[in-house]
């Protein structure tokens, strides 16, 4: 009966296995570029991304709930680079031509140069508009363009499902005011 509930363990430890590998190369991108945004620098995002995953391996083979994956591991990685931040003090403001390099990456260049431009000037009116919101308003912003939910995102920056939906009226009024 041992050899049987050994099977069973090994079976499941290597199916845990291919779906944290499954999430790590669907949720990586999208991981790097909201931590990008929120100011970790692209070579410390890196180590935020490899330490939530280990902690996603560790959850998992320590028969963790397996409950929407995603959003936990979005709040592992926020947290991380909260204390990433008071450890070490290494966040960087984005700058202009860090945010075209990260909208260039995501985005199809056009042949025409006159809507390179105005895609560029666009761009830096996005920018400049985020760079003026508070940080709530663009964590709980990066977050909701991910996809996650409000109650989701509240839990995830520890405020209620009120502020989240306050903070993203109140950042979607300043970018159509700043980017009009």
């Amino acid at each position: 009966m041992n050899i049987a509930r050994e099977d069973a363990a090994n079976r499941n430890a290597d199916g845990s296995e291919q779906r944290i590998v499954q999430l790590y190369d669907t949720l990586r991108p999208s991981l790097y570029r909201y931590l990008i945004n929120i100011g970790i620098s692209p070579q410390d995002v890196e180590e935020v991304v490899q330490e939530t995953f280990l902690r996603l391996y560790r959850h998992m083979r320590g028969g963790g709930d397996e409950e929407n994956l995603r959003a936990w591991i979005y709040q592992v990685a926020h947290n991380l680079s909260s204390n990433f931040h008071k450890s070490r003090r290494r966040l960087v403001d984005s700058t202009p031509e860090l945010w075209e390099q990260l909208s260039q990456s995501t985005v199809d260049s056009a042949p025409d140069p006159e809507k390179q431009l105005l895609h560029q000037e666009r761009l830096l009116r996005v920018h400049d508009g985020l760079a003026k919101l508070t940080q709530l308003q663009r964590d709980c912003l990066y977050l909701r363009v991910e996809g996650f939910r409000y109650k989701e995102i509240g839990k995830m920056l520890n405020v209620g499902t009120s502020t989240v939906s306050g903070s993203l009226r109140n950042a979607i009024n300043r970018l159509i005011k700043g980017c009009a």
